[in-house]
């Protein structure tokens, strides 16, 4: 049984700034290419946080991520498929730290994509983004549970800029009626709900009306099945996990009629729930 594992992100602004953005180089030929899609630039956390690198690659047989975290000179290969590779960085001396990745096959590695993650230093503005947004995390092995037990699972969130939090992307699993999504303070206060009709695969949801969040705020985003059933990936939030306007790092559930506020926790699982977001109403 995948119980919860899972989080809470509280957000302040500290001494840990991503200060480039991610970069894709182009290639020159037909030679493989990685993509960081996290950490995105400007992020802000305290030193010693484990931030999770995770990103795609060309999926040609034979291509490996080697992922770069002292400016190329060493490399390991990163976790994971071409479809979904990871690497967790815990950075904590002060300075700029390159983080590199590049994607090889056949001995032939391709051009390096690269964030840099400064440790201590001045605090960044958030990246720029075109929303709406969705939390869009990359796969790792997936799970359709067959639970039949009556679960709220959910995510604990938070944002680096004003905007609205419109509804969300919930992946589903065996069971596939109905559900409740709701969005929570931290401390456990219900900020809104909505039913979510039956549905399969990735089903977007919106609320009823956007909520109004504000620059650090953090909340926690949970969807009710009354049968279990739901998608889950074991192990996934092994650090903190940012793509601007977000940042996850740990899961919750709580099993019973009705549900409620999410207090337990199980191996870091994904449950897929991905919030979405918006600059405006």
């Amino acid at each position: 049984m995948f119980r919860p594992r899972a989080l809470l992100v509280l957000l302040t602004a500290t001494s840990l700034v991503v200060t480039a953005a991610p970069a894709v180089a182009e290639p020159l030929s037909a030679d493989p290419v990685a993509v960081i899609r996290t950490p995105t630039p400007n992020l802000l956390i305290s030193p010693g946080t484990t931030v999770m690198v995770t990103g795609t690659s060309s999926t040609e047989p034979g291509v490996r991520v080697e992922v770069s975290t002292d400016g190329g000179t060493g490399w390991v290969t990163a976790s994971g498929t071409p479809s979904g590779w990871f690497h967790d960085f815990t950075p904590t001396t002060t300075g700029s730290h390159p983080v590199l990745a590049r994607a090889v096959v056949d001995g032939t590695a391709g051009p390096a994509a690269s964030v840099v993650v400064q440790v201590g230093g001045p605090t960044l503005p958030p990246p720029p983004v075109s929303c709406e947004c969705v939390f869009d995390m990359v796969d790792k092995p997936l799970a359709a549970h067959t639970d039949d037990q009556p679960v709220e699972l959910g995510l604990g969130m938070g944002v680096d800029r004003d905007g609205y939090l419109t509804g969300a992307a919930i992946r589903r699993g065996a069971y596939t009626g109905d559900l409740v999504l709701r969005v929570y303070t931290p401390t456990g206060n219900l900020f809104t709900q909505v039913a979510v009709p039956p549905g399969t695969g990735v089903q977007r949801v919106r609320l009823t009306a956007p909520l109004a969040l504000l620059r650090w705020q953090s909340f926690v985003i949970t969807y009710y099945s009354p049968a279990g059933g739901y998608a889950a990936s074991p192990d996934y939030f092994t650090g903190l996990l940012a793509q601007s306007p977000f940042r996850a790092g740990y899961s919750y559930y709580r099993y019973g009629v009705g549900g409620g506020y999410p207090t337990e926790t199980y191996r870091n699982t994904n449950y897929w729930i991905m919030p979405t977001f918006s600059l405006t109403r």
